[in-house]
Order: C-alpha cells, then structure tokens, then sequence
C-alpha cells in the first residue's frame, strides 16, 4: 500500500483489512520528517497541496500543512544553531503531540467500527441458525407455523394485570365477515371424506386421529389443534380435566422438541456424549439436550428443570440419581429427590405425569420447597432453572425468563391453577388475560388466526376462538373452525367460553355449519349436495329442515336431485335426501320447501314446484289446498286459472279416481273432503264457461249438483249452517257464484217471458218460481253476509225480474 493510499484510507475512516492480523495493528512509528518527505513525493513542491493533504490527516486542530509550507516559503532571519534546534526541537514535539492525538483517535473510531460491524456479523449468523433450526424442530413447539414464534413481548405488560376490560369478538352476529377466498378443492374433498366416515357409533378417539392422520404432514396450527383435541377432547368433562389435556398437550410437544433436536445433532455430526451416563432413556436425552443448549457446563438443575417442562418426573429421577452417582450434592437434594421419587412412583410407565393426573405434594414436603424457593430468589447470583423447579414443585409462579413462547406460559400458569383450591377460577382469569390482550398480541393475522386461536382453545376460550378462527382465517379459517366445532358438538359440549353461562347466546355450531354450507353450495368442485351433508349436522331438526328446505329453494333446479320422482301410483323415490335421513324426515324437508315456493304462486314456475314437492312429501292434502287456491275464482277468465284448472282436472283423472296412495294417504289424514271441493271448484268454472256460451239451463243444472245455494225455503237453515263450514276457497268463490246463478235466474226469466205468446197459468208460474229462487238466494246472501256490491246485483236482476 503506498502512503498515499495509506492517508486516504485513514482519512475517510475505513476499517484495517481483516484477512491480515497486521493490518489490524498498524505501525504509526514513522518520524515527522518522514511524513513529510513522503508528502513531498507525491504532492510535489505546490504549497497549497501539501497544505490540503496535511489538513486531511490533522483536521481543524492543528494546522500542519500550513506550518511546513511557511518552513519552505517564508524568508527568516538567520539563526544561530542553538536557535534553530530549539525551535526544532519544539516544532517537532508539538506535530509529534498532534499526530498521536489524531492517531489515537482514528484507533478508537477503527475499534468502534470494527465492534460493530462483528456484532451485525454474529447476530445475522445467528438468526439464519435460529431460522433452520425453527424450521427443523420447533415447528411443533410453537403455537402457530414453525416460522413464526409467538413469544411472550413487551416485557412491560403482565398478563397477570387486573381484568377491567375483557376484549374479544362480538357475538352478537356469528360470522359476518364476507368470506372472499376460494375453497381449497383437496382440503374440501378430505374434511367431506371424513366427515363421512363418522357414524353415531364412532369412537371420539377414533374420529380426532383421523383429523390427525389427515393433517400429519402439515406445520399449520391447524395440524397442532387436532393434536391439542386429542390430548384435551375426549376427557374433558370439567375445566379441570381440560386443563390437565392441555398440559399434557404441552408437554409431549415439548418432549417431540428435545427429541428431535438431539436426533438433528446426532445426525449432524455433533458431539451428543455427556461427561456422565444418564442411560437411553429420557433422562439421557434431557441432558443432551441441555449440553447442546447450555454446554457441557450447564448444571443438574437445568436438566431437571427441563424434565419437569416434560412433565416427565421418570426422568427427573434418572438425573437426580446420576448425580447423587457422581457425588455432585447441593443442599436442596433431599427434599427434591424425596418428591420426585413419589411423584415418578405415580407416574408409572407413563411418558408424562398428566397422563396419571396432578402431581402432588405433600403439606410438609411443600412448605420446606417454598423456604427453598424464597432462599433462591434472595441470592444475589440467581439460577432461573433451580428456581424454575423449586417454583413447579412448590406450586409458585415461574421466576422471569422462563416464558420464551406462549406455550411456556400457558404450561406455567396451568400448572400453577392445577395447585390452587379452586382451579377453574384460575383456568378461566387465564382465558381472560388471553381474550385482554387480543389477537394483534399473538400475531394471529400472521398465522391465520391460529397465533390468537390456539391459546383460546388450549385455555377452554372455545367460541371466542372458533368466531376468530372463522372470521380471521377467510375459507380456511371457516372449514377448520366448523370441523373443530363438529367434534366438540360430538362430545357433547356447548360451545362456549369457559365461564360463559350456557343460552347466553345463538348456537355457534349452526351459524358455523351455514356459513360453511353456503361457501360449499356455490363452489363449482363441490356444490349443493356437499352443502346438504353439512346441513345435515346442525344440531336442532327443525332449524336443519329449515336450512334444507331453503337450499332446495335457491337451487330449485335441482328439485328432482334432491326430491327425487314420482311413481304411478304417487310414491317418491330416488331422492338424494332418503339416503342421508329418515324418509318421513325427507318428507318434512320437502314439504317446507313446497310452502316456501307457495309463497310465491304468483309465479307459475314457483306455484309447479310448489305442487311437485308437496306430491313428492306426500302431502296431498297440501297440494288440492295449493290447486284450490290457484282455481278460485272460477270466474275469472285468467289463462292461469284454467292451466290449474286443467292440472286439477289431470289429477284428479290420474290420481283420485281409484283406490291409489294418494286416495289412502288423504283418508288417513281426514283430508277427502278437499277432493269434493277441488270437484265443485272445477265445475265452478265450467258453470261460467257455459254460462259465456249462452247455455243457461245447461248452467242451472251445475247450479243445482253444486248443491251450495238454496233455491227452495226448506233449504234455507241448511245452506246457511253449511257456509260456516265451507272450505275457505269455496268461500272466496261464492260472491261470484251468487251473481252468477241470479244472471242465470235472470236470463231465464227473460228468455220464458220473450217467447211465450201469452202468460199461462204454466208460465206464471214458472216465472214466480224463478223470482222465488232470486229471493231466496238475496236472503240467503244476507244470512252469510255477502259483500254489498253482490247484494245489490242481486237486487238489481229481481227488479227485472218482476
């Protein structure tokens, strides 16, 4: 490097090359005069260079470059020799002092940079390590996807603060977020699959392993719940026995953690020996674990600390006996060693002491533990693990430090509720603390809404964190959050939050159960029967008809699908409903959809459909009620009126006039007399029909086999008593029958007196019977309260009549 270079370097601060351990230290040694020369060789004899280049290296304090110049420049007097060494003398301490304070403080500042820049170096190593390993082991530690840790943050928050304020999702409206992401087809088809294979008589055990099975090869949260529910479900009849499957939860995925990070190392190449033999079992995995974590000069305590995260007290025996092997005492070991032989005692073979409940403590065991632990966290050089143990066994809060993941604080402060008198208080402030801090605190949007939900579930939050689940994770969310609810459903559970009063809101499991319905009905590689087996589920039958009867509505072209055909005889058969439920169920369902199109008979295609689903649900009774309703009135000319007519008159020429399914079925619902109704509804319309054609007698003659009006006084009290209980379109129809027979009565009064050539006695009294008739029939009208416009065309046509 020349010295130019070397100025340069040194003026614009640069770092010492690192490949060369000399350069690191460089030799300032050089003399004034050497520094000089050597401007002078490459500056040449211009002053102000020399000036400009010296400045670089002295800055504003001392100016040097000026003071070599005016050396060279400036005309002096002669001096004697002891002069000019003095003055030498002295020009050269005072460029020697500045040159070392600007030496000294380019040192400092190459030190600084040097610092800096190895600490960027170490910490971007150590977070590419951190990452593999995250991705290798503890994506089923943590409670969300392996790359992203859900540590507790912000140290300046407890989450043991007071609970003023409990925030969560509203409940008011379950699932009101629009949900805009396409199904997943795979996901869809695997989830219908299973959902199949479920019977009533399906083992809960057996149902949760299937949605393991399914999601084994996945590092979802989702994959992570099922593992919780496995741990959690099937025992869960109190909050105790919950939190007990969440801490056994906790624990075996915190044992597949330490597993698999000493496999990993084995298979890397590390050095996985411990300088003692802790044997094959746990307790040896647990100290290699602990070498490669903490070195191999980590204590005894933190093994057993890591053995009791395991909940594995078999372990925690193995280490202790090892140390006691290998003369390693400390003054706590008695009293450790004498509880965790009980506790281990209970363990059995069992892989976690959760398994086999509580571990429990003697009185007298606790209270030495607790002095134990008060002494600890006095010592001014505090071991976190020793007094992480002596905190789990004497039933104590761990000490700062030791909740790295949400995980860790849930095993802490479940454990800790377990110890309590009243452990479903605790496990519920524990809900709370967790719905206090919302899902922005977790991270959830990051992972789905699983940051948010997994911690709500595993603390027996259930509907909060389903109606998060569903409304943060779009499709997803919604057919994760509604199969996790079926298998709650199937236990037998409300799904409520822990502490929530049961009623206290609508069912979620069917607002979970539409809600999916609807995304399944509308997706092209699903669609509605995919829906239907979902709707099927919801739990209440009346709400399931309901739901039903509504899906065969919006997808009324599938009527047949769903409906099936008819028979000769009226049977149905080939319905997509029979083979999912009871067939008088099927029936219910269909007749629902048959009143919600009959709502809407206006519309012919409806008012078919209508009259399609009741013939299918065996509703027969319904449907002569719909076609009467669609015949009346019978005089109005209406093209629709006699399309029903016509279909009347089909079915009843198909249908009524033998002994067919139809004919039983309204027997046995006491429903015949809506076959006569439909008949005189029908003639009704041939009256009027003849009546147009001039034809009155032929008119008169329907009239009289109609057998509705009295046309003789003795008739009067009988027609009357009669009317009360006519079939409601029959009443619709009597106005216009009423004008209709006195424009008959009168038209045949007009025609007897036109062609007659002389009134006889015959004619006489033919035309008074005729006017007795219209009497008879104003009177009758003002009995059954007829309007007043048809009373007064009554009166109108007598007038003529006389």
């Amino acid at each position: 490097m020349t010295t130019q270079q070397s100025l340069q370097q040194l003026a614009s601060g640069a770092l010492p090359n690192l490949s060369s351990g000399d350069s690191m230290q460089p030799s300032w040694s050089r003399s004034l005069n050497e520094l000089a020369a050597a401007n002078k060789s490459f500056l040449g004899n211009n002053p102000q260079q020399l000036t400009s280049s010296a400045q670089l290296l002295l800055g504003d304090r001392t100016d040097f470059g000026s003071l070599v110049a005016n050396l060279e420049t400036t005309p002096t007097a002669p001096l004697t020799q002891d002069a000019f060494q003095s003055l030498d003398a002295s020009r050269r301490q005072q460029r020697d002092s500045a040159i070392e304070r600007i030496l000294q403080r380019e040192r400092e500042n190459t030190n600084k940079q040097l610092e800096k820049q190895l600490e960027q170096q170490l910490e971007d190593d150590w977070k590419r390590e951190r990452e593999w390993w995250l991705k290798e082991l503890v994506g089923s530690r943590n409670l969300v996807d392996a790359s992203n840790s859900l540590g507790i943050r912000q140290a300046d928050r407890k989450l043991e603060a007071t609970f003023q304020s409990v925030s969560g999702p509203s409940h008011s409206s379950f699932i009101t977020e629009a949900v805009k992401q396409p199904l997943d087809a795979v996901a869809v088809q695997k989830h219908l699959q299973l959902l199949r294979s479920i019977t009533a008589t399906t083992n809960l055990q057996d149902v949760i392993a299937g949605y393991q099975n399914m999601t084994r090869s996945d590092s979802t949260g989702y994959a992570i719940a099922w593992q919780l529910f496995g741990n959690m479900i099937p025992n869960l009849s109190s909050p105790f026995h919950g939190a007990l499957g969440s801490l056994l939860h906790f624990c075996k995925q915190y044992q597949d953690v330490i597993k698999n990070r000493v496999a990993s190392a084995n298979l890397a190449g590390q050095n996985v020996v411990t300088d003692r033999n802790y044997g094959t079992g746990m307790g040896g995995t647990m100290a290699t674990y602990v070498k490669l974590e903490y070195g191999a000069d980590a204590s005894t305590w933190h093994i057993l600390y890591y053995c009791l995260r395991c909940g594995d007290f078999g372990a925690a025996k193995t280490v202790l006996e090892v140390a006691r092997a290998n003369h390693d005492h400390f003054p706590e070991q008695d009293v450790i060693q004498n509880v965790v032989y009980q506790i281990a005692q209970r363990q059995a073979q069992a892989s976690c002491i959760w398994e086999m409940g509580t571990p429990t403590v003697s009185p007298n065991d606790r209270a030495l533990i607790v002095d134990l632990h008060n002494k600890a966290q006095n010592l001014e050089s505090k071991n976190i693990f020793k007094i992480g143990v002596l905190a789990l066994l004497s039933g104590q809060n761990l000490p700062d430090g030791s909740y790295s993941t949400i995980e860790d604080y849930l095993f802490g402060h479940l454990w800790l509720a377990l110890q309590q008198e009243d452990p479903t208080s605790q496990i519920k402030l524990i809900g709370k603390s967790i719905k206090k801090y919302g899902p922005e605190y977790f991270q959830a949007d990051s992972s789905g809404g699983w940051g948010y939900a997994l911690p709500l579930l595993a603390s027996q939050q259930f509907k909060t964190a389903l109606v998060y689940l569903a409304e943060a994770g779009g499709s997803a969310g919604l057919l994760q959050a509604t199969h996790l609810g079926l298998v709650l459903a199937s236990k037998g559970l409300s799904i409520i939050d822990l502490g929530e009063q049961e009623g206290s809101s609508p069912c979620l499991l069917t607002a979970l159960l539409i809600k999916y319905a609807s995304l399944l009905e509308v997706d092209s590689n699903s669609g509605p029967s995919a829906a239907l087996e979902y709707l099927l589920k919801i739990p209440k039958k009346d709400k399931a008809r309901h739901e039903i009867a509504s899906l065969i509505v919006r997808q009324s072209h599938l009527v047949d699908q769903f409906g099936g055909i008819l028979t000769q005889e009226g049977a149905r058969r080939n319905a997509l409903l029979d083979k999912y439920m009871g067939r008088d169920e099927a029936s219910l369902v269909l007749a629902e959809s048959a009143d919600m199109f009959k709502r809407q008979h206006h519309d012919r295609t409806k008012a078919e459909l209508a009259a399609k689903l009741f013939m299918l649900s065996g509703r027969y009774g319904a449907l002569l009620v719909l076609l009467n309703e669609l015949i009346s009135p019978t005089d109005d000319g209406n093209p629709e009126k006699l399309f029903w007519s016509q279909q009347s008159q089909l079915f009843h020429s198909t249908y009524l006039t033998s002994r067919t399914l139809v004919v039983e079925s309204l027997e046995r619902e006491g429903n015949l007399g809506l076959i006569q109704v439909n008949q005189q509804l029908t003639a009704m319309r041939s009256f009027f029909d003849i009546i147009r054609g001039g034809r009155l007698q032929e008119a008169f003659q329907i009239v009289s086999s109609l057998n509705l009006l009295p046309l003789a006084q003795d008739q009067m009290n009988e027609k009357e008593s009669r009317y009360k209980n006519l079939d409601p379109s029959l009443k619709a129809a009597m106005p216009s029958l009423i004008c209709g027979t006195m424009e008959c009565l009168f038209g045949t009064h007009r025609k007897i007196k036109s062609e007659s050539r002389g009134i006889n006695d015959t004619v006489e009294e033919r035309l008074r019977e005729l006017q007795m008739m219209a009497r008879f029939i104003y009177v009758f009208a003002g009995l059954v309260n007829m309007p007043s416009s048809t009373k007064d065309f009554i009166q109108q046509k007598r007038n003529h009549m006389l």
